[in-house]
């Protein structure tokens, strides 16, 4: 009888799945985002499971290793706990954080650092099997340096262009050009009225970054607090986990920095400043493979 194992990566934009059967890949799929914190647990887990269901055609499996962002909350984590058990019945489960998967990504066992930003943003740790975070707080508190935060301070300056507080220029007129608008009262209703705010502004990160990166000079501005937010999340958690003068990985992970630009760059040079003796691990694995991975283990032990 062949061994099924799943894992599943639930971010904050989106959710990807992998089910393999006798250690090869059988079937992938991913879906929109499920953040429980943005659309709730139930919602979340329905979408999860639909897209679960959909690959096992039937088979129940040895192991699932869910990784999600927002489950935080002891409540979120029995919703999807009771669901999973209930619908899927997997012989062993484990539920963690998303942050988590990233690092085990990139670093399979031990102590490591993963810096994520992507629509969000979070600095997590592990050292001796105990965990650590700084940020984390979705984007209501949190989420300093993130794809949402660059997105939202992109449409605050171009509210103030349309407003005439500051000067219309490229960056500007292509926010206007991205939500197919012209004033501030079609901006706002694009923003406000969409079912996943922080989803849509996040998706703006890339065209400011890209801006700044050719010297304009207000996102620049930007991209530099961008910068000096995720290098404080990366440092404030490697010394809460005492890492920081250690030979230890940190991964840079999620999607703002896949890609060189000078917010990688900024990031980088004050890492390695501040880091000194930390390898910096950038273009880790996809988190969905650190969920297979952890599936796989169960399975094995």
């Amino acid at each position: 009888m062949s061994r099924v194992v799943v894992g599943v990566d639930a971010g904050a934009s989106r959710v990807r799945i992998i089910v393999a059967r006798d250690g090869h890949l059988a079937a992938q799929a991913e879906a929109a985002a499920v953040n429980p914190n943005v659309v709730g647990a139930d919602a979340s887990i329905a979408i999860i499971l639909d897209l679960v269901r959909g690959q096992l055609r039937g088979a129940t499996p040895d192991a699932l290793c869910l990784g999600a962002a927002g489950i935080d909350r002891d409540t979120t984590l029995a919703i999807y706990t009771t669901a999973i058990k209930a619908d899927i019945a997997p012989r062993q489960l484990m539920i963690i954080p998303d942050a988590l998967l990233a690092l085990r990504a990139a670093v399979p066992d031990g102590d490591g650092v993963v810096l994520i930003a992507g629509t969000g943003s979070i600095g997590f740790a592990v050292r001796d099997d105990r965990t650590f975070r700084c940020g984390g707080y979705g984007h209501v508190f949190g989420d300093e340096g993130s794809g949402f935060v660059i997105g939202r301070e992109g449409v605050r300056l171009t509210l103030r262009a349309l407003d005439g507080r500051a000067p219309s220029d490229g960056l500007t007129k292509s926010i206007c050009e991205y939500f197919r608008v012209s004033d501030v009262r079609g901006l706002l209703s694009c923003v406000y009225e969409d079912a996943a705010p922080n989803r849509r502004l996040a998706e703006l990160a890339p065209m400011v970054v890209a801006f700044a990166s050719d010297g304009h000079r207000a996102a620049a501005k930007i991209v530099q607090q961008a910068a000096l937010d995720l290098a404080e999340l990366a440092r404030t958690v490697a010394r809460h986990a005492e890492l920081s003068e250690r030979d230890a990985a940190l991964v840079l992970a999620g999607g703002l920095l896949q890609e060189n630009s000078l917010l990688t760059y900024l990031l980088e040079t004050r890492i390695t400043n501040e880091l000194p003796l930390m390898r910096v691990e950038k273009n880790p694995p996809p988190p969905v493979m650190g969920a297979l991975s952890l599936a796989e283990r169960m399975v094995r032990e």
